[in-house]
């Protein structure tokens, strides 16, 4: 063999130990998904949320879904309505919102939510308000907001602010 076929061969080979030797993951961020199968609720999940106790809590269309990073744990809604809206507040609350229902969960030191629910604060005119799509913790109370009215939560009362015509967006 030539010395010019040798040194081709040798470059060949070379040039494809630096392709190969590209590092394809670096900058990626780590990321697991998990399938229905896996956390047997609902296909889509509507709010995301970490609590101060490390566990991830996630508005689904079958209620609030707990993760601790094994385990999934899945509370309903009283009308087994999709929880659209959740919001982590203090004393070991969520606050949370769906269709026509609104209220919190209380986490338990062991483990587990208990639901609490605001609806039965409302006036009968005021209950069919739709989906509560937004939750603010403010220094006015817990506002939950749907398309229709607005509902501040504080001291045990709820305060209704109508929606001229909709409640599209809100921000704080």
């Amino acid at each position: 063999m030539s010395v010019f076929k040798k040194f081709i061969v040798i470059i060949i080979i070379l040039c494809s130990n630096i392709l190969f030797a590209q590092v394809n993951h670096l900058g990626s961020p780590f990321v697991k998904n998990f399938s229905r199968s896996e956390y047997k609720a609902g296909l889509q999940t509507w709010a995301i949320q970490q609590g101060s106790n490390g566990m991830m809590y996630f508005g689904n269309n079958d209620g609030l879904l707990e993760f601790d990073g094994v385990f999934w744990n899945t509370y309903p809604l009283p009308n087994n309505s999709a929880l659209r809206a959740i919001r982590i507040g203090s004393e070991n609350r969520i606050y949370a919102g769906g269709y026509n229902e609104f209220g919190y969960y209380e986490l338990d030191e062991m483990g587990g939510a208990k639901y609490n629910s605001l609806s039965h604060l409302l006036e009968a005119d005021d209950m069919d308000f739709d989906d509560v799509w937004k939750i603010y913790i403010h220094h006015d109370g817990i506002i939950f907001q749907s398309y229709h009215q607005m509902m501040i939560y504080k001291d045990n009362k709820i305060t209704i602010i109508k929606a001229p015509s909709f409640f599209h967006f809100s921000f704080i």
